[in-house]
């Protein structure tokens, strides 16, 4: 039998990127935002709209060995809930700040005046014109900015993935009251704010979006099925819960019932989630599958419709079967997994391409008493992204349920040896 823990786990793959942690360079400490002076943003972070290259392809996934998807976990996992990671990472030794650095010689801040900044003047002057201009909508200038900030100031790489400047930019003005604070807001309220989702999207394609609508939906739909006011799961910029509570207020729902937590191990993602997103929000900076080296975090940390939103799964694929198993068949609740195939090998028996194959003969084909089902799709080739549901093969799915149909008696999925 081959153990399902044999090898370390990868606990840095989260939402649109497939970088082993070992990889990630964490940019700022979390809940420490420093005051914004041209001496305190990172070189690679210091540039204007003018000078920002983005690649939209996102990082490249690392499949791992070969492992059996029936294989059970047979370690003795200790849950650990208190486990915690170094939060300043590797630039973040010994908690200097700009020690012998570029910018920050023999640890001098150097001059403390924030309008140094030069992106940070960009954003008061168009803030400046969003006020004069915005008339009878409060909501425009703040509004406005944030739209601004992300179409202007995108993540190196990954413009899917929120950045250091942008997050630092958004809590300078929030900070300074110059905006409406988001972490005060009802759901409701922070839908106000953010209205039509312009300033979400407008950096996303249009099969993008309507693979998010139906990847909401599905959520929706699984709350609905559930009874659950609960949703867990990985998110960017706050696409993904934007859109589950658009659609929840589309069927009638009341969207200040419900609640998120949001996991990220990046460091700049997770400062994000947590000026942005609205108080219905708790947002960790944390891994959402691991609480350790070769630990599975207990499902009973994980609250409600568990939503794993990759790009890539990359080393993570192990975790997510394990997760998948512990969540459906122990505890018969659904998961909804997302990722691209990027990285994924086409000549070799990997396990990215392993549990994608098994997921798609699942559909027909139940294993371990555990069915998936199809959700949405975009994008091709290397580019190709795709969500499936996760859920007991003796239940209706949970994905497309609907609270008035009445199945026929017999009619459930027949699960199969």
């Amino acid at each position: 039998m081959v153990p399902m823990f044999n090898h370390t786990y990868n606990s840095g793959i989260t939402d649109c990127t497939a970088s082993p942690e070992a990889t990630r360079q964490v940019q700022s400490p979390v809940g420490n935002t420093a005051k914004v002076t041209t001496q305190s943003i990172p070189v690679s972070q210091r540039m204007t709209p003018q000078t920002v290259s983005v690649n939209s392809s996102g990082s490249r996934a690392h499949p791992g060995d070969y492992m059996d998807f029936d294989e059970e976990c047979e370690c003795e996992c200790e849950w650990n809930e208190n486990i915690s990671f170094d939060e300043n990472g590797e630039d973040g030794e010994d908690g200097e700040d700009g020690e012998d650095g570029e910018d920050g010689e023999d640890g001098e801040d150097g001059e403390d005046d924030a309008t140094q900044w030069e992106e940070l003047a960009d954003c008061l002057g168009v803030l400046d014109e969003l006020e004069a201009t915005c008339g009878e909508d409060e909501d425009a200038p703040t509004r406005g900015i944030i739209g601004y900030i992300i179409r202007s100031y995108p993540r190196k790489g990954n413009h899917l993935q929120p950045s250091w400047t942008q997050h630092q930019l958004l809590t300078e003005l929030v900070d300074s009251g110059r905006v409406f604070d988001p972490r005060d807001m009802t759901n409701s309220e922070w839908l106000e704010v953010i209205d039509t989702g312009s300033i979400l999207f407008e950096i996303v394609t249009p099969d993008a979006i309507a693979d998010i609508a139906a990847r909401a939906s599905a959520v929706v739909n699984a709350l609905d099925y559930s009874g659950e006011t609960h949703v867990t799961l990985l998110d960017g910029h706050g696409r993904v819960v934007y859109q589950i509570l658009t659609e929840l207020h589309a069927r009638g729902l009341n969207v200040n019932d419900y609640t998120f937590t949001l996991y990220d191990l990046d460091a700049d993602v997770d400062a994000w989630h947590k000026i942005f997103m609205p108080k219905s929000v708790e947002s960790i900076c944390n891994d959402m599958l691991c609480s350790g080296p070769d630990r599975l975090r207990s499902p009973d940390q994980l609250a409600g419709v568990v939503y794993l939103n990759f790009c890539g799964i990359g080393n993570c694929v192990h975790q997510t079967e394990d997760m998948i198993r512990a969540l459906v068949s122990r505890q018969s609740r659904p998961i909804l997994v997302s990722y691209s195939t990027r990285g994924m090998s086409n000549e070799r028996e990997t396990p990215f391409r392993y549990f994608h194959r098994k997921t798609l003969a699942m559909q027909a084909r139940p294993r371990d008493g555990i069915s998936s089902q199809f959700i949405s799709e975009h994008g091709s080739g290397a580019n190709y992204f795709c969500t499936f549901g996760f859920y007991r093969a003796d239940e209706l799915s949970p994905f497309e349920y609907d609270p008035d149909y009445e199945p026929e008696e017999g009619g459930a999925m027949e699960c199969y040896e």
